[in-house]
């Protein structure tokens, strides 16, 4: 089962990652090939489709890894319930403004001349 585990996981990183950087690759070999007068499709939007894809394979691991790996899982699941153990523990205590409308908290000095 941990054979398996690893070797999925292996797997599809590899293949993620292929795909996040075909974009780019293609972008480097092409972008002296097409010529444009204006910077068009290819200079200015295959570029920021190309750079968003590489972001893809960051965002994917963790999804992945929640995914293949059980301990990696049960490691998350247990951090987020101490979390909230702890904040329902330490909740903050409500504490009566010191601050009141009345109350004159600065002086006026007046100078005569």
């Amino acid at each position: 089962n941990l054979r398996r585990q690893g070797l999925m996981t292996v797997i599809l990183t590899a293949v993620v990652f292929c795909l996040s950087v075909i974009p780019i690759s293609l972008h480097i070999v092409l972008r002296y090939l097409i010529v444009e007068e204006n910077p068009g499709f290819f200079h200015v939007y295959w570029y920021r489709i190309a750079m968003s894809a590489l972001s893809i394979n960051v965002m994917y691991n963790f999804i992945l890894y929640c995914m293949t790996v059980t301990s990696f899982r049960q490691f998350l699941i247990r951090f987020w319930i101490e979390k909230v153990r702890r904040k329902r523990q330490h909740r903050p205590i409500k504490r009566p403004s010191t601050y009141s409308s009345n109350s004159t908290n600065y002086v006026m000095k007046s100078s005569v001349c």
